[in-house]
């Protein structure tokens, strides 16, 4: 026999649902995901096989989660923050709180994405000097070493503002030396196509934040629906390829909601494996 609800009734499931699908988005907006997973890196010297990053992206207004951050204290060699590490608004003293967290883990460094400029210009050196305090290296478009068992690779940034530093422009770096970019907006592959780099990291996209069913990210734009999340291969004019790994990130921006993009950090083991191929 068919039940059939009046209005009432038929609203008021309606309103359940709803506020059962607003609980489930707050709930994935705010867990704290750790992504273990194995990145192979083509030209990766075998001194550096097995070296582990803890990669995060996109903080934004999170207060990280002190217990869940000191459990990774001795699973990561390195730190790299991958921009909006703050937004406009948050207090200084939670962006302190947050990088001197990331910074008990290892040696970290950063990289500035847009809404990093939009809380600090004009005066990204307050925002530097905060890094700094923290023990968090700034990296800006410089590139740097990294040291181990010998054999040196390089970490590339990648600012917000633009690629000032391109890696095959500094002297320092051959054209054999393994050059890993840390970026936040993936809009930045337009580097990566003039001159490859052996792998890059970015974040940006936080997966769309809100993917419909059927309808995928409500508000990406054309080339954020290509490059929203994932692995991504990216082939360069001198002829070499590019992985890009990018990262859905642990905050979110404009609401604290998350639908079909849960947020997500990563504990990325690097590989030795051979040049890249589709």
């Amino acid at each position: 026999m068919a039940i059939k609800l009046g209005w009432k009734q038929a609203l008021a499931a309606a309103a359940g649902a709803a506020a059962g699908l607003g609980v489930h988005m707050v709930k994935e907006a705010m867990a704290f995901r750790v992504v273990h997973e194995d990145v192979h890196i083509p030209g990766l010297p075998a001194a550096f096989d097995g070296y582990r990053v803890y990669f995060i992206a996109d903080i934004h207004r999170r207060a990280l989660p002190e217990a869940e951050i000191a459990a990774l204290q001795g699973k990561a060699d390195i730190v790299w923050i991958a921009g909006d590490l703050t937004d406009r608004g948050v207090p200084e003293e939670r962006t302190r709180a947050n990088m001197r967290m990331l910074r008990n883990l290892g040696p970290a460094y950063a990289v500035y994405g847009n809404h990093d400029y939009e809380a600090y210009m004009p005066n990204m050196e307050k925002l530097d000097r905060l890094l700094e305090d923290c023990g968090v290296k700034p990296l800006g478009s410089k590139n740097v070493p990294l040291h181990r068992g010998g054999s040196t690779i390089w970490l590339a940034g990648i600012d917000d503002l633009g690629p000032a530093g391109m890696w095959r422009g500094d002297p320092r770096i051959r054209r054999d030396d393994c050059v890993l970019v840390l970026m936040h907006d993936p809009k930045w592959v337009v580097a990566l196509r003039r001159i490859s780099a052996n792998y890059a990291f970015a974040g940006h996209t936080h997966g769309g934040q809100i993917s419909l069913p059927l309808v995928g990210p409500a508000a990406s734009k054309p080339f954020y629906k290509t490059y929203l999340d994932g692995t991504h291969f990216i082939d360069s004019e001198d002829g070499g390829m590019t992985g890009l790994r990018i990262t859905r990130g642990i905050g979110t921006s404009h609401f604290p909601l998350r639908l079909g993009s849960p947020a997500e950090t990563h504990l990325i083991t690097l590989r030795s494996s051979p040049p890249l191929q589709k």
